[in-house]
């Protein structure tokens, strides 16, 4: 689910066949029609994300639809092999810069991502709130 910002900047960047009811953001990001097209630092954000993906998908022990889309970013990754979970966190990982350049539009922004820390509930346990910032006057103009 996102908001109607969400929704513009997915436009921007996704191609509509992935833009479905239910779509799955980290599927509209590393699909090869999704937003990755579009990103400058396409391997670090791809890092950030598929890291953050097998850390929590990771934890999630015979859910095959987790299984089914950490199978599917590492295809469109081209990861066969499991990345390292078990690195700590530094605080760098709080923030990911995302710098995007799609024809005559460039912008940078960055992004944090926030789960509860103890769910007493399986869709609070689920729920990830995705904020986006602009990195600068330009891109905040945009």
């Amino acid at each position: 689910m996102g908001n109607a910002a969400s929704g513009r900047l997915l436009a921007l960047l996704v191609d509509p066949s992935l833009m479905t009811t239910h779509a799955n953001h980290l599927r509209m990001a590393f699909h090869p029609l999704g937003a990755r097209r579009w990103i400058v630092n396409w391997e670090q954000v791809a890092r950030h994300l598929l890291a953050r993906a097998e850390r929590e998908f990771g934890e999630s022990k015979g859910d095959e639809q987790a299984t089914g889309i950490l199978t599917e970013l590492r295809r469109y990754d081209g990861s066969s092999s499991h990345r390292q979970r078990d690195l700590p966190l530094h605080p760098a990982d709080l923030l990911l810069p995302i710098h995007v350049k799609k024809d005559d539009l460039e912008f940078r922004l960055f992004s944090a991502i926030m789960t509860l820390g103890t769910p007493q509930d399986v869709t609070l346990q689920e729920l990830r709130i995705e904020t986006f910032f602009p990195a600068d006057a330009e891109s905040e103009a945009f």
